[in-house]
């Protein structure tokens, strides 16, 4: 999960970052912790993580799946330096990537909302314990593609014409 090659890196005295992104469901998995438990243990400082939480698996919602609690807690009691912010807000993004305050692994908890931005795609379907949300996998329609691009392209110029992205980047 990086932490491997944070670790060869430190040893080898390389000022690197390693960033990791995962799903919120990804956390179910034990692989997941136990590569957190060294991040920690090994003061891996530059090991960031990023988790995108937007309470959504394949087959349905993540605490029905299987609720691990609160991730914020979980990660604090691994000994990481952790952050829960919106993950649609680039503001809040490179904020949170350019002010790191310790010597510990961080956890970035980033909530999102699947499919932000895209009208049709927005949560679609989580209401329903039956029906999956349509478009965690696979691919759209080319119809539908097209549709989300141009909402998708309204979106950025908008943020741009309103400075978000350009004063993060000091663009």
């Amino acid at each position: 999960m990086g932490g491997i090659k944070k670790f060869e890196l430190k040893l080898s005295n390389i000022d690197y970052s390693v960033y990791v992104i995962v799903g919120d469901g990804e956390c179910n998995e034990g692989i997941i912790w136990e590569s957190l438990m060294s991040a920690a243990h090994y003061k891996l400082d530059n090991f960031i993580l990023i988790v995108d939480d937007n309470k959504l698996q394949y087959d349905g919602e993540s605490e029905k799946v299987l609720n691990i609690g609160s991730l914020e807690s979980k990660f604090k009691s691994f000994g990481f330096e952790t952050y829960s912010i919106n993950g649609h807000e680039v503001s809040e993004i490179y904020s949170v990537l350019t002010n790191f305050k310790t010597d510990k692994p961080k956890a970035i908890i980033a909530n999102t909302i699947k499919g932000k931005g895209v009208s049709f795609m927005e949560h679609t379907s989580i209401d329903s314990d039956v029906e999956f949300y349509k478009f965690h996998s696979g691919a759209p329609s080319n119809d539908a593609y097209l549709k989300a691009l141009q909402e998708l392209i309204i979106l950025v110029n908008n943020d741009i014409e309103n400075y978000q992205l350009l004063q993060c980047f000091k663009i």
